[in-house]
């Protein structure tokens, strides 16, 4: 059954396959369910301190930290996606390979083959990373080219009994077309890499509107190219070339993905989808500052500087830009709870987890249209009142029908209204000028309806 869903999905089965043990053996209970992607965070942070103890040549543990508690992995490790399993075998993949260039052991180029096998079982994207490698080996160490080809090949061979799914899920994709708004044009290929890097070096927790907090950033940033330029240790950043290159076609290809195959994705799920390019980056931007004199320590004290700032502003709920099923869904089901009303929502499927899992009763209605019947007639029937939960979507459409809410906001006097993650006035007006569509007030919207 699982396969089943899977096949008509656009997903390789891998994670969910381990996700289905793991709920069979431990619940699908909130807890059970953190326990399991924390199992898949730390995985990340083992790979990625890795290749930081790898690459780095001093302050290793530091850079660990740093890199452990950046707004990255806070944001998108904690997902119950399977981006973090996806990055971690990525980052394996290229650690593995540079043991190769290096070593020149070829127990290294099997390693590698199995984490390509992987990353095609867990993610379509993330397996782009090879074509990153091959540039890398191309340009590194051609005369290796031959015995780096059966990577590919073995990767492959291990994929292929999954093959005929995969070209079924492709032609059922590019056949459904897009609903993404800026996915209609090359145009968003640019507002995703810029969008992912602006995630990844401030981890979204600045608005393009606040200009205080733009200020400290920009600040933070410069003095931090500064110490690179005055200490000359940029170049130690161009020995880290493969791993940039990783990082830029990384996005390039999710963003190349996203845009002119997948359904439904929207920009805000760039840096997350390609949460392996993180690490790649993170190295390259350490990097010059790595050293153990003394001279590298305000690169150092600045990063955890701009660390803090990120934790600061999380703390706060300062990450807008995260999508829909990331908001605040435990405490919006309380409310409904506490209300006793029936329930028409957005992203209907969030709710009905918690309504399953958490053991509460909720009155969930398929549409709106159920709240108001047409009885025989001629006589309408409506229920006392309602919640209806609106979440506002960067470049997608509700589920709900609008011309359903209309009718059903029209049949009751009272409405009031709770909106979590509020926006800032100003950065409302910005979003609703670039996607050129109308914005709610925050995140999540909740009417309660009544007589």
């Amino acid at each position: 059954m699982l396969f089943d869903k899977l096949s008509s999905d656009y997903h390789p089965p891998l994670y969910f396959v381990i996700l289905k043990i793991w709920i069979e053996i431990f619940g699908a209970s909130i807890i059970s369910l953190k326990i399991f992607q924390g199992v898949n965070l730390v995985m990340l942070l083992y790979s990625s301190i890795i290749i930081i103890r790898y690459r780095v040549d001093d302050r290793k543990y530091i850079y660990s930290i740093v890199f452990a508690l950046s707004m990255p992995i806070l944001l998108y490790g904690v997902m119950l996606r399977y981006y973090a399993m996806a990055a971690s075998i990525a980052v394996f993949s290229t650690y593995y390979l540079l043991r190769f260039l290096n070593s020149e052991n070829k127990k290294y180029v099997v390693y590698v083959a199995v984490m390509y096998a992987l990353l095609l079982y867990t993610d379509y994207p993330s397996a782009m990373i090879m074509i990153a490698h091959v540039i890398i080996v191309l340009i590194r160490a051609r005369r290796h080219i031959i015995i780096y080809s059966y990577t590919i090949v073995g990767a492959i061979t291990l994929f292929a009994p999954w093959g005929n799914i995969l070209f079924g899920q492709l032609k059922q994709i590019t056949e459904a077309g897009s609903t993404a708004h800026f996915n209609e044009s090359a145009y968003s290929i640019l507002i995703k890499y810029a969008y992912s890097f602006y995630s990844y070096l401030i981890g979204e927790t600045i608005l393009p509107t606040e200009a205080i907090d733009l200020t400290i950033a920009a600040t933070a940033i410069t003095a931090l190219v500064a110490v690179y330029m005055y200490n000359r240790s940029w170049k130690r950043a161009i020995r880290e070339w493969p791993l940039l290159l990783v990082a830029i076609t990384g996005l390039m290809m999710t963003s190349i993905i996203t845009t002119y195959i997948s359904t439904h994705t929207s920009f805000v799920y760039t840096p997350s989808r390609s949460l392996y390019v993180y690490p790649h980056l993170f190295v390259v931007l350490i990097s010059p500052i790595t050293g153990s004199s003394r001279k590298y320590l305000p690169g150092v004290v600045l990063w955890i500087i701009m660390l803090t700032y990120g934790w600061y502003n999380y703390i706060n709920d300062r990450h807008f830009f995260m999508p829909v099923y990331a908001t605040p869904w435990g405490d919006i089901s309380k409310q409904i709870v506490d209300s006793g009303c029936p329930v028409v929502s957005d992203e209907s499927h969030v709710l009905r987890y918690y309504e399953k899992h958490n053991g509460l009763s909720i009155d969930i209605l398929e549409t709106a249209d159920a709240i108001i019947r047409n009885e025989p007639h001629g006589v309408a029937q409506k229920k006392p009142c309602v919640n209806i939960i609106l979440t506002d979507r960067m470049s997608t459409e509700s589920e709900l029908n609008q011309r359903e809410l209309d009718r059903l906001l029209g049949a009751y006097k009272n409405v009031d209204t709770t909106t979590f993650l509020t926006y800032p006035e100003n950065y409302l007006k910005l979003i609703q000028r670039y996607t050129k569509k109308e914005h709610y007030k925050g995140k999540v919207i909740v009417i309660e309806a009544g007589p």
